[in-house]
């Protein structure tokens, strides 16, 4: 028996020490929650739950963002709906126009509620916000407006499409055969073509056509008339119908083009070229031109003016005209045997000899100059009053400009028109929310602004042309559902992003818990175990520092 050291006294402290420790971590995971209160409690553990509560709480802010970004879309679908209401008074203001039981004072009466209703969308559009945040007036960053553009449309639209295509029916006896046609606002090099038509065919059979408008080389027409753009698509219309009903490719490119010119008349072209050449010289560009790989033809404005003589000599000594070639030519007749059927000329050869020489396209050029027939009012188009002894044909009125406004204004093809709306570009504006919990899930929508002009509407008249007031307002609704419809695509994607983002912050929340919280099952069973073994440490602890005395008895007995 020992008195300096009482191992049992020490091993009971021990273990009482031990137990006071396991007590206190219970009753400490027991009043926090948490079965992890510091890293030393379990040092992966600890990370992983950092992890997923920085997951958790930014899918919480997710969801808040989606929310907020619900509430915006709803807002501009507001704007949208109430913009799409005031367009179907407008078109029904212009139905009740049209009708002839009204007088001018009643139309005038009729415009003056359209014209307060045009305000109203422009105040719509450019009111319409949310926490400060301009919608759908066209003030963000996706895209450009371009008045030119509009016009173009407004132009093609209106009279240049259907006239042009009216006249090489009429004057050429081509019509087109539902092959699609599709439009295309450009921007080309500075100095190229305004505008032109490329024809695509497989083998023989044409497939399509491509009607392209350079708007860099463009210059503002008079509204929907002017005397520039609306020739050069009556030019470009010849190509396209030429295409349509023949192989083109095997024509001789001064036959294409002179007929092209024909069409509206070139006599300032020609004008402009003798300022430069002589008669001979102009004539002379074609010599030795017998046929598509023999045709030295080039793409001035020189080749231009001689290959406009040439057809305009062509017409008049062909008995039925160019109309009578064009329809040989169309039922699948070589340019020699549409030649040799219509005219006294044995075949293209002979013609362009004829052409070259002094006696012939030399002298009939040199009597238009005589007399003045190249510098009157009349344009020399076909049907003119100098090539038919028809109406005289002046660059203003060589295409009608009849107004109007169609939207598919070509009754032989199938027009594809540029973009969903008339505006190859509108602006908009554009909005990027923050949906996902990395800094790269975004949602960006794109509210096309909704302005008069981006509408089309600017100066419309129901006193004057409601017609087009009604075709105006039904592109114009196609275009507004459009940006309806994306906002309401956009809005029910953030609804299912709730959805998912609930079920995320759900099922990391139950793995966090997991790792995180304290199981009060089975911590309260271990609160009371160690209580249990404190009690009993401290009973033998005192026991045992009790032993020592015993030896005293010994030393007395």
């Amino acid at each position: 028996m020992q008195i300096n050291t009482n191992s049992t006294a020490l091993f009971a402290y021990r273990a009482l020490t031990s137990q006071q420790q396991h007590l206190g971590k219970a009753m400490e995971r027991l009043s926090s929650g948490l079965r992890i209160n510091s890293a030393a409690d379990d040092v992966a553990g600890v990370a992983i739950s950092d992890r997923m509560t920085a997951r958790v709480r930014s899918l919480n802010q997710v969801h808040r963002n989606a929310n907020d970004g619900i509430s915006l879309l709803q807002t501009a679908d507001s704007a949208l709906g109430n913009i799409g209401d005031i367009l179907q008074r407008i078109r029904e203001i212009a139905i009740q126009a049209s009708n002839a039981s009204y007088n001018g004072t009643d139309r005038d009466s009729m415009q003056g509620e359209v014209n307060q209703l045009l305000q109203e969308i422009n105040r719509i559009s450019v009111h319409t916000e949310f926490n400060g945040k301009k919608l759908i007036d066209g003030t963000g960053n996706g895209g450009s407006a371009d008045t030119n553009e509009q016009l173009v449309i407004d132009g093609l639209r209106g009279s240049w499409l259907r006239e042009s295509e009216d006249l090489v029916e009429t004057y050429y006896g081509l019509t087109g055969h539902g092959t699609s046609f599709e439009i295309i606002l450009e921007n080309d090099a500075v100095g190229g073509q305004l505008a032109s038509v490329t024809s695509f065919y497989l083998g023989t059979t044409i497939q399509k056509h491509e009607l392209r408008v350079d708007m860099t080389d463009f210059t503002p027409p008079d509204q929907i008339g002017g005397t520039d753009l609306d020739r050069v698509i009556a030019h470009e219309m010849v190509h396209g119908l030429m295409a349509d009903n023949i192989y083109s490719i095997a024509l001789p490119d001064w036959f294409k083009e002179g007929a092209a010119e024909f069409i509206q008349g070139a006599d300032e072209r020609v004008v402009g070229s003798l300022s430069g050449t002589s008669v001979s010289g102009l004539t002379g560009l074609l010599a030795g031109a017998t046929g598509i790989n023999t045709d030295p033809w080039a793409s001035d404005s020189d080749h231009y003016s001689s290959g406009y003589i040439a057809i305009r000599y062509l017409h008049e000594k062909s008995t039925g005209g160019i109309k009578a070639i064009m329809a040989d030519l169309s039922a699948g007749d070589t340019l020699n045997t549409a030649i040799a059927n219509n005219t006294s000329y044995a075949n293209t050869a002979a013609f362009i000899a004829d052409y070259t020489s002094a006696a012939g396209g030399q002298a009939y050029l040199q009597n238009l100059i005589d007399g003045g027939y190249l510098t009157n009012d009349d344009t020399g188009a076909i049907g003119g009053a100098d090539a038919d002894g028809g109406p005289v044909r002046t660059a203003e009125s060589v295409i009608p400009d009849t107004g109007g406004y169609t939207l598919d204004p070509l009754s032989g093809f199938a027009e594809v028109w540029p973009g969903g709306f008339d505006n190859k570009s509108v602006t908009q504006n554009s909005f990027s929310l923050q949906v996902g919990e990395n800094a790269s899930d975004t949602l960006n929508v794109r509210i096309g602004a909704t302005t008069v002009t981006t509408l089309g509407l600017s100066n419309i008249s129901v006193a004057t042309a409601p017609n087009t007031v009604i075709d105006k307002v039904d592109q114009a609704l196609i275009y507004l559902n459009e940006q309806r419809g994306n906002v309401g695509a956009a809005q029910n994607r953030l609804g299912h992003l709730i959805n998912v983002n609930a079920i995320n912050i759900e099922t990391i929340s139950a793995a966090r818990s997991r790792i995180l919280d304290a199981d009060y099952g089975q911590e309260t069973g271990e609160l009371v175990r160690r209580q249990i073994l404190q009690q009993a440490s401290q009973s033998l602890l005192a026991q045992a520092n009790a032993a020592p005395r015993q030896i005293l008895s010994l030393l007395t007995g």
